[in-house]
């Protein structure tokens, strides 16, 4: 099971683990399912755009099981109902350099 403790941590309850301790994991930031993309991209893209901007090189890492949304969260759907973390960077940045 899985449970919430703080806005950046989770913790992991399994009965199976040898030492059948419950395990506590820290993240910079944790988002739920009903999270959507634009939110997404303020809390996450904002800071990586600015540094490359800047110069500096920036990396943005998306993990998660398979089926959990990483391609939809990335490039937003087929529909067009929903820009993805790509496109809404781009548009900053091509905004941003266009002045």
């Amino acid at each position: 099971m899985l449970r919430r403790i703080s806005a950046s941590k989770i913790q992991i309850m399994c009965p199976h683990y040898v030492d059948n301790e419950n395990k506590v994991f820290e993240y910079s930031d944790i988002f739920g399912e009903e999270t959507d993309n634009a939110e997404l991209f303020d809390s996450t893209m904002i800071t990586p755009i600015e540094n490359a901007l800047s110069g500096f090189n920036s990396t943005v890492f998306v993990y998660g099981m398979t089926g959990a949304g990483k391609t939809y969260t990335m490039f937003g759907s087929e529909e067009n109902t929903c820009n993805g973390m790509v496109f809404m960077t781009l548009n900053r940045l091509l905004g941003i350099v266009a002045g």
